[in-house]
């Protein structure tokens, strides 16, 4: 059951079986449709049917009353103006492997290629079965894996906008085959816009266009964090805490993403070490030899950020190096073995306390 409205004040319900009741205060009561109990059919003239998604706020029944529509207002569901009859566009679903696809259709970011839910036209009116088809996203590619018996009139297939022409029958088949990529790395929101034009009608040869516009919905999937390790470490044993700015580079938790970034360093000589080596987030590599203890010790790193791994995302990178802690080469040592000195007189030194001649 729906309520239908008559400038934003409740006047009757339409029910599933397709009749409206209007009780409208101080009028006679209208049915708009066929009034099941009696068989009577309403009577009247119609310039104009809007169907809406909610309820109009006064000021845009005010503005858009008397004026003809576009059909792509926001909000608005549905636009009979009785003109002309223009080609009609009806959607279907498809399931996106585990995810469903009806609409608003969730995609992922990186996705791949996936079809889009099956699309089809009508045109009662059609003076000749020929039309032309356009359809394009802002964020993406789109692409028919069929074409046959069409004629492409503008743009590529696998780009972001195309247009062909030809029957019915050969365009809804290609439509059975669309799909939609999204560009790299991105994620937010899409639209798919189709058009179909046909070639005029018996009583009007300008063409139509209907119009049509699925939104797509591109979640964000974490990519792992990258960056660029330095060179293998030499250092003594009995050197002072160590640290190198700038040891790692082009640190990044990825392209359009500003998740928090650690490192972890795990080795397989932590004796070497007074101070374990670490990495903080600007890329500084920090430790301290111990004492008396020289070798190579290799060194694991892990950058994780903290997007998470749902929906298939990535959350760490890895890399590995060298610590080689050597001793160092000591100075050679200078000391006194002995004290030569003369006695007074007698011609003999002492060496070490002994006379000696």
């Amino acid at each position: 059951m729906a309520t239908l409205y008559l400038d934003r004040a409740p006047v009757g319900v339409a029910y599933a079986y397709g009749w409206v009741h209007l009780g409208i205060p101080n009028q006679v009561d209208l049915a708009a449709g066929k009034d099941v109990y009696s068989g009577n059919r309403g009577s009247a003239e119609i310039d104009e049917v809007r169907v809406w998604n909610s309820v109009r706020p006064e000021s845009d029944i005010v503005k858009y009353k008397n004026r003809r529509l576009s059909g792509n207002e926001p909000g608005l569901s549905l636009n009979w103006n009785f003109d002309t009859v223009l080609p009609s566009l009806t959607e279907g679903t498809i399931a996106y492997g585990t995810r469903d696809g009806a609409v608003p259709n969730v995609l992922y970011e990186d996705d791949g290629t996936v079809p889009v839910p099956i699309l089809e036209f009508n045109d009662n009116d059609a003076a000749a079965d020929a039309y032309t088809l356009s359809l394009s996203v802002a964020n993406g590619m789109l692409s028919l894996s069929s074409t046959s018996g069409l004629t492409r009139v503008d743009g590529d297939n696998g780009s972001a906008s195309m247009t062909w022409s030809g029957s019915r029958s050969d365009l809804i088949a290609a439509l059975k085959t669309l799909s939609y990529r999204s560009v790299a790395d991105y994620y937010g929101n899409d639209a798919l816009a189709v058009s179909v034009a046909d070639s005029g009608s018996a009583d009007d040869p300008a063409p139509a266009t209907g119009t049509y516009s699925i939104p797509l919905t591109i979640h964000a999937v974490n990519d792992s964090p990258s960056f660029v390790a330095g060179t293998d470490v030499m250092a003594q044993y009995d050197e002072p805490p160590v640290a190198i700015p700038g040891w790692a580079t082009g640190i990044t938790a990825g392209q359009y993403e500003n998740q928090g970034l650690s490192f972890a360093l795990t080795t397989d000589r932590p004796d070497l070490f007074r101070q374990q080596p670490a990495i903080d987030p600007s890329g500084t590599l920090s430790f301290q030899p111990a004492l008396d203890t020289a070798g190579t010790a290799n060194v694991a790193i892990v950058m994780k950020d903290d997007g998470g791994t749902a929906m298939g995302g990535a959350d760490a990178t890895t890399g590995n190096f060298r610590i080689t802690v050597s001793r160092s080469n000591r100075s050679p040592l200078i000391a006194e073995r002995s004290a030569l000195r003369k006695r007074p007189r007698c011609g003999r030194y002492v060496v070490d306390g002994r006379s000696q001649r």
